[in-house]
């Protein structure tokens, strides 16, 4: 009994790691088949084109997810009214904001429209993902991916696609997988259907929103600035190598998973020592995923990419390795400490990017992330040392 429940544990947490793996891919497996067909260029305006609807999309859905997860847990016999009331409360403020939004960006209506529907159907299948991590159905969550992607992969290979063309296409993915989320969550998302306003949610799910928000923010700040300081060409590139080497980032995550059930009964000592391994190891990762890295950018993708590019980007992503059992050990006393380093994150990198952007262009926006990941490293180091040597003159 004991090693089915391990099994079962094992690989739902190996289906749940490719699913997540394939949606945080989702765009440099598009960007695989776009780039050398298209160029460089016109992959920097379809990122141009979704960065600020995928910025009201997180918005509106900000800390949705953890929200609902605690809802659930404590009142599970209103599943149902929760989520309806969630859903369709988020989709009005989303409705009206993406409305201001569309009427105020200065392009031609064509684009506007193509704009509206990626973003919708990115917005709609979001609340989706709470009743997929409820339930458990994380099996499900990776074959919508698969099947959603698979045939936009697949009519993007075979057709040359205009801006606009893209735009439609890829927001199908996101609508087909909607459709089939409402199918197999019918019980909850079609049973006595009850539109509902109560705003009072966004109020209750602040806390969450904050650490959402923040969390979004610290990884993409410098993208954000960068869409209205670079080129095209360059913010394609840029583009292509933040998101290679925040994957190789994000992948510390889930070799620190084992870990994170006994985090919260770890000593200061049992901590430093896996930070410590968990940085020997990502160092040691990190060479290999540059190495692919260089291959897909020089002999795929065809773009002249310098070894200062590469070192900045393999900078970007190690620290990571380092802080991320941290990160990820909310007490209630450090809660305040990580939004407050996050925060100071968020605006250093924003004056960085600014300034180094303006001066070296794609190389710059590298580096204003590597320096702002450094500097979380170092604060983590030094304060985790702190509350050691604190620790030890109470006892």
């Amino acid at each position: 009994m004991q090693l089915e429940k391990f099994i079962s544990f094992v690989s739902n947490g190996l289906v749940n790691a490719a699913s997540q793996l394939l949606q945080s891919f989702s765009l440099v497996l598009i960007s695989l088949i776009v780039v050398p067909t298209q160029g460089i260029e016109f992959w920097g305006k379809f990122v141009s084109a979704i960065i600020l609807p995928g910025l009201l999309i997180q918005l509106v859905s900000g800390g949705n997810t953890s929200y609902l997860l605690r809802k659930f847990s404590f009142h599970p016999q209103q599943i149902k009214q929760e989520w309806q009331e969630n859903y369709t409360t988020r989709l009005i403020v989303y409705a009206l904001l993406a409305l201001v939004l569309i009427i105020s960006i200065p392009i031609e209506t064509s684009l506007k429209f193509s704009i509206l529907f990626w973003a919708t159907g990115n917005f709609l299948y979001q609340p989706f993902l709470i009743l997929i991590i409820f339930k458990r159905k994380f099996f499900l969550s990776l074959c919508l991916e698969i099947i959603s992607l698979a045939p936009t992969l697949t009519y993007i290979y075979f057709n040359t696609a205009s801006l606009n063309e893209l735009l439609i296409v890829t927001g199908i993915s996101s609508y087909s997988k909607t459709i089939l989320a409402s199918f197999f969550f019918r019980e909850i998302a079609f049973n006595k259907i009850k539109v509902s306003w109560r705003p009072s949610i966004f109020v209750e799910a602040f806390p969450f929103f904050t650490l959402s928000m923040i969390g979004i923010l610290a990884s993409r700040v410098g993208l954000y600035l960068a869409v209205f300081l670079l080129p095209d060409r360059e913010l394609g590139i840029y583009q292509l190598i933040n998101s290679f080497f925040s994957n190789l980032q994000i992948m510390a995550f889930f070799f620190i998973q084992p870990f994170m059930k006994h985090m919260y009964r770890m000593s200061s000592k049992k901590m430093r020592i896996i930070a410590n391994k968990m940085f020997a190891f990502g160092s040691i990762f990190l060479l290999p995923g540059t190495g692919l890295i260089w291959l897909l950018l020089e002999l795929y993708f065809k773009l002249d990419i310098s070894l200062a590019l590469l070192i900045a980007g393999y900078l970007m992503g190690l620290p990571y390795y380092y802080y991320a059992i941290y990160m990820n050990r909310i007490t209630e006393n450090s809660e305040r400490m990580i939004i407050r380093i996050s925060l100071i994150s968020i605006v250093t990198n924003l004056v960085l990017s600014f300034v180094l952007i303006n001066a070296m262009e794609v190389l710059g926006a590298l580096l204003a992330n590597a320096i702002t990941q450094w500097g979380l490293l170092v604060f983590h180091f030094f304060y985790n040392e702190q509350s050691k040597s604190t620790q030890i003159s109470k006892v």
